[in-house]
């Protein structure tokens, strides 16, 4: 029986300076199932007309488009909105009302993780908002993670999951918070894992043929996931600090080299 391995996959993210550009979620797809990937993550507003509230028919073929190109849609990515507009900033219960719809979609669609931002330690108040939808995950059976993306740093999330201790809260390692810039321990990776299903694999250029992501260690990173043996998702998120780069191209790259380290 082969060993079980990591899902490799792409965040839709990877595509946004394509989308100005016309491109459509249903290319992103599937130009992410061209590079080989396994899985996807959609993140909302980026992703879906008539966000906030999308509409159910458009959800289902767009999960009927990924499953057929033999995918996985594991990530339903949402940013929690603070205001709704100048004039109205949002209360708890617009937070909450804002969780539990991504974690109801989630939930329609299949999806096991919803990824839901601001950071939850920030602002202690935004405890209250997870103790008011902890219950609601646990209904509908799926995942909220939160991101640790840089300049953030581990603690305070692990922390918070300690002070939960819910198999519905998890962490949403971001490669850019193991930036050599940022100069975290590879440790402060491996604490993170057994709170871990989803990773954002990231790349800020095109990674040439036998080359290396110069911003972050993934060699090293690689290899804590591959000793844990973990199995979950990792998606590349190419986001180049430059905006006129070839996203294609470097989508692809960055499949193709977090392959290198699971292959």
């Amino acid at each position: 029986m082969s060993k079980k391995q990591m899902k490799v996959g792409v965040t839709l993210y990877s595509y946004r300076d394509l989308y100005r550009q016309n491109m459509t979620v249903e290319e992103a797809i599937e130009h992410a199932a061209s590079c080989g990937a396994k899985c996807i993550e959609t993140v909302d507003q980026c992703n879906f007309l008539d966000w906030p509230h999308p509409k159910l028919s458009d959800l289902f073929r767009i999960k009927e488009l990924i499953e057929s190109l033999g995918m996985e849609w594991v990530n339903w990515s949402q940013y929690t909105e603070e205001e709704y507009s100048a004039d109205y900033k949002c209360t708890e219960d617009d937070l909450v009302d804002q969780v539990k719809e991504s974690i109801l979609h989630a939930h329609i669609l299949g999806i096991p993780i919803t990824r839901i931002t601001p950071f939850p330690n920030v602002d202690p108040a935004k405890n209250r908002v997870l103790e008011k939808c902890l219950p609601f995950a646990e209904k509908y059976n799926v995942i909220m993670g939160f991101e640790i993306h840089a300049p953030q740093k581990p603690e305070p999330f692990l922390e918070l999951m300690k002070q939960f201790n819910s198999k519905y809260l998890s962490v949403v390692p971001d490669f850019s918070a193991w930036s050599h810039v940022m100069n975290l321990s590879l440790d402060s990776f491996r604490e993170c894992l057994p709170y871990t299903h989803h990773i954002h694999g990231k790349a800020h250029a095109i990674i040439s043929e036998g080359g290396s992501e110069p911003n972050i260690p993934y060699k090293d990173l690689m290899t804590v996931l591959k000793d844990y043996n973990y199995t979950g998702s990792i998606v590349a998120e190419y986001e180049p600090r430059e905006h006129d780069t070839d996203v294609k191209k470097g989508v692809e790259s960055l499949v193709k080299y977090i392959y290198s380290f699971v292959e």
